[in-house]
Formats: C-alpha cells, structure tokens, sequence
C-alpha cells in the first residue's frame, strides 16, 4: 500500500504539467483553466501562484533560466513568472482548429509538444519538435488529445498518448537524431473507465500514466502490461513526476473539471497536488537547452 497524502489543496479546474526542479528543490505546474503557473517548497510549505497571459498547454523549464510555454494558440519564453511573453512564429502546418497540449524535453533538450482538436471530436492534431532555436518540424500527426510524453531511460522509447483513443503508444526514438518510427500500440485501455493522461517513466523503465475519470495511477511494464494500479481518492490525475530529496515522491496533479457539487462532495481534495512515497526512484524532467 502506497501513502497519498494531498499537499497542496490549490483546487485547480485542470492541474497539469507537473515539474520537479532538482536545483530548487521545488515543484511547478501549471492550471490550464485558469490559467496559472504555480510552485510549492515542500520544506518551508510555501505555495506562489502567477496568473498568465493566455490559455495554456503545457511549459518547460530553461536551462539557461525562466520558462518555455506552450500556450494553446503558440509558443513563447518567460524570463520570470511574471515578465513579459516573449511570442515564436507558430508552424506553418498547424491545423486552424489545432492547439498546443501536453509538452516536455527529450535528454538533449528539445521540447516536444502534441496539438489537439479544440473542439475535442477530430483527429487533427499533430506531434511537434522544436529544437533549440525553437525551429518546428511536424514529426507525426492523426491525434484528437495528444497527450502523456516521455521517454526509457535507454532514450531508445519514446511514449506518446492520444486521450480519446485510449491507446499509448511507443516509438523508436533516435536521440541525436531527434527522430522517432515505429509508431506502436505500447497499451490500449479496456473499457474500465478512464483514459491516458500525464506520464513520466521511473528508473526501472516502468511507465506510470495518470488515468484521468478513471481514478488511478497504472504502472506498465516495458512490454506495455500493468504490473500495479494505484487507486487515487479523486476520479481525475491528470499528470505525475517524480521528484523530493530521494526522487522517491510521485507527484499527481489532478482536475475539478465537469464534477457535480454532489461528486466534490465526495472528492473533497479534487484539484489537490497529492505525493505518493513509492520506493522507486524516478529521474529528473529535462530542461529546455535553447
């Protein structure tokens, strides 16, 4: 049995993009709805909250400092979480009913980013690249929500999730390059409710993905085989990292989006940021290197 203690009751509409900074020692994330970017010190318990300037999908940290942002209409850098955006020309071949999602760095440090349907029915989103001078290049496509990126610890996988589909896939993943083929059905979900969220990868090689309206957190096996379920006192985590002093804590966002007052009722830490001591290592998220 695993402790889920929530630690922060933020109640986010949609908590997302979880990010554990090892130099700080310190979790950001974002609230898409809001939209919001947040960081909680888990040693002096302190939570900040910065509102930002548009709708947003996900972001990354710099190396060189400050922010990388996939908003939903493009992407920019923050220098601060409260300076001024700093806009990139969006692709050329972005759908007109396309947005920004879920983000994060591969090993050498470029961001990819899945495009999604706004109106959540057609499978018109894509997966992009940009590399550190934040040039594009569409590198698959045929997605409703792109979701759930990262990568083995070998950087040979790179696993990928489409929401509605309910399927994570996986693709070979060639890091100098920055190139992926292959493309795979790594798990396809039964029909127990739920479906792939957020999804970070631990030291084992296992794949945790959050299964959001389905209340749990699924650790796969590297041949795509739940190997154990934790079930989560809230209906929808949304994404996980690992961080803390050991790199031991799962941190889950989670959502309030489409609950009824008589299911908050029931879910009173919907919303929350939970930890999870798990006993298995993680690895620290990469930077962006541009």
């Amino acid at each position: 049995m695993f402790e889920i203690e929530p630690i922060v009751d933020c109640k986010n509409e949609l908590g997302e993009c979880p990010i554990w900074c090892g130099k700080e020692n310190v979790l950001w994330w974002i609230d898409i709805s809001k939209p919001s970017l947040f960081r909680f010190n888990p040693q002096t318990k302190k939570t900040d909250e910065w509102s930002l300037p548009k709708a947003i999908g996900s972001f990354a940290l710099r190396k060189s400092g400050g922010f990388l942002i996939g908003f939903r209409k493009g992407i920019a850098t923050m220098q601060s979480p409260d300076s001024p955006v700093e806009w990139m020309d969006p692709p050329s071949d972005l759908h007109p009913n396309g947005r920004f999602n879920d983000g994060k760095c591969d090993a050498l440090g470029r961001f990819w980013v899945g495009t999604m349907d706004k109106n959540v029915t057609e499978p018109i989103g894509a997966l992009y690249r940009f590399d550190l001078q934040l040039k594009p290049t569409q590198m698959d496509k045929g997605f409703t929500i792109s979701n759930g990126i990262s990568w083995s610890p070998d950087n040979k996988t790179m696993y990928f999730a489409d929401s509605p589909a309910r399927i994570i896939y996986a693709y070979d993943f060639d890091l100098a390059q920055g190139n992926i083929a292959n493309r795979r059905v790594f798990a396809s979900f039964d029909e127990t409710p739920g479906r792939p969220d957020g999804c970070t990868v631990d030291s084992e090689g296992f794949i945790w993905s959050a299964r959001v309206r389905g209340g749990r957190i699924d650790r796969y096996d590297p041949a795509g085989k739940i190997e154990r379920s934790i079930v989560m006192p809230v209906s929808r985590p949304t994404s996980l990292v690992f961080g803390g002093p050991s790199m031991e804590t799962l941190f889950v966002t989670t959502s309030t989006l489409t609950l009824t007052p008589e299911d908050l009722a029931k879910q009173p830490y919907a919303g929350a940021i939970f930890a999870i001591e798990t006993g298995i290592k993680g690895h620290l998220e990469h930077a962006f290197a541009g």
